[in-house]
């Protein structure tokens, strides 16, 4: 059976805890350390293997992401474009409508019926000057960077600053 990365690490921390014991050889403590060193080189090549392997899959999917967007971009502009001849036609069918005085009771054909309605829900509202302070609300937001510059030189119960990620940098031979 193999042993895990994991298993080593724990046999490597014993053995290098028998180097305190003085009736230990240590000529035998560094053999052995440098025999799990060695599996532990091994895994390690394993390991960067299989993660180079996942990070070029990783970059393959980036750039498919790239190709989907680009796709759903054109999807985009071909919507909006729609959208805009849509809104067209339908304001010059409604000015049409008003200036032949058929806002009213609307036009009635074979395939459709045409009215002009007006727009539901809330009105629509338009600020042309500078609101009074009795029509205004106070929202209140963490400061975040006031809070880290805060925590720099004080100690509080209510926010503490985490310790920084650290991270496997791995560069090929």
């Amino acid at each position: 059976m193999e042993t895990s990365l994991f298993d080593l690490v724990g046999q490597w921390q014993q053995v290098a805890e028998l180097m305190m014991d003085p009736e230990c050889d240590p000529q035998t403590i560094l053999d052995t350390l440098e025999g799990i060193d060695g599996e532990i080189e091994v895994k390690a090549d394993g390991y960067g293997s299989v993660i180079r392997k996942m990070e070029f899959e990783q970059s393959a999917l980036k750039g498919k992401k790239e190709y989907v967007k680009a796709i759903l971009d054109q999807i985009t502009k071909m919507d909006k474009h729609l959208e805009n001849q849509i809104g067209w036609m339908k304001d010059r069918l409604k000015d049409a409508m008003i200036a032949t005085g058929k806002d009213e009771e609307g036009i009635k054909t074979d395939k459709y019926t045409f009215k002009i309605k007006k727009a539901g829900g809330v009105q629509k509202l338009l600020k042309t000057g500078e609101v009074p302070d009795n029509f205004k609300r106070v929202i209140y937001e963490d400061d975040d960077a006031k809070i880290r510059e805060y925590l720099k030189d004080h100690d509080c119960e209510w926010a503490r600053l985490l310790p920084r990620t650290t991270y496997l940098d791995i560069k090929g031979v």
